[in-house]
């Protein structure tokens, strides 16, 4: 993934310590990596989820960059956490940026945000009891309106235990530019009603999305039936997308 980004965008990785953080310099060097294109966080952690546990950046009314630190502990208590969840903070210290903690457990898959002021996300995670315990969708909204600036919210069911993270919203549907959502096809849904509530949805302004379709790969995968492209990560010059 580093080899492939750097040459459009810094990369910035979390390593265990230094002894951790020389081996990672040495394999990149080894693959021609300018190394002035990369940095390093040293910073212990449980796992290597970052887009969940690692720090969500915004900007405040001044135009000031904050780290959000939304509570983490390992999808619901499935996994060891207590260092994970330390990861924004850490973060924040080292590059001299004032932290928002936000009293919620979510995590950095869970959401989806179109950047004009709607919010994409699934019950079965959010509002599961295992991370916000007694929570109502109202609760989860007040806290996405006053930490994130949204105004229009698409909830998904999900499904709760049909994988670790009790089914993200970022495997299933992802905003694109303009008024698009990326997403399967209406058959390879566990839930095609789910389907239906983004075909009809709008945006903050009223206006509806238009669809793009990715298809199921044709194999079959280790613990599902089929894999999915929807996780993907849009760099400067190249699209990352899973290989099956």
């Amino acid at each position: 993934m580093t080899v492939a980004l750097h040459t459009g965008e810094k990369v910035h990785i979390i390593v265990y310590d230094s002894v951790h953080r020389d081996r990672v310099k040495r394999i990149l060097q080894d693959e021609g990596c300018d190394m002035n294109q990369i940095d390093f966080f040293e910073i212990p952690t449980d796992d290597v989820w970052c887009r969940d546990n690692g720090p969500v950046f915004i900007m405040d009314e001044n135009q000031q960059l904050h780290v959000t630190d939304w509570g983490f502990n390992g999808w619901g208590g499935k996994y060891d956490y207590k260092l994970s969840n330390e990861v924004p903070k850490c973060v924040a210290k080292s590059i001299g940026i004032p932290i928002t903690t936000i009293p919620m457990i979510n995590e950095g898959g869970s959401i989806e945000v179109d950047g004009r002021g709607t919010l994409m996300a699934k019950k079965s995670c959010i509002l599961n009891p295992n991370r916000n315990k007694g929570w109502k969708q109202s609760d989860a909204e007040a806290h996405f309106r006053r930490y994130l600036g949204v105004t229009n919210f698409i909830w998904l069911e999900g499904t709760r235990g049909l994988d670790i993270t009790d089914d993200h919203i970022d495997g299933t549907a992802r905003f694109a530019h303009g008024h698009t959502i990326v997403t399967f096809f209406r058959e390879d849904f566990e839930k095609p009603r789910e389907y239906d509530q983004l075909k009809n949805a709008t945006d903050a302004n009223g206006e509806p999305y238009h669809l793009v379709h990715l298809p199921l790969t044709k194999r079959k995968c280790v613990n599902r039936d089929y894999g999915f492209y929807i996780n993907y990560y849009v760099g400067n010059e190249v699209v990352l997308m899973p290989s099956f």
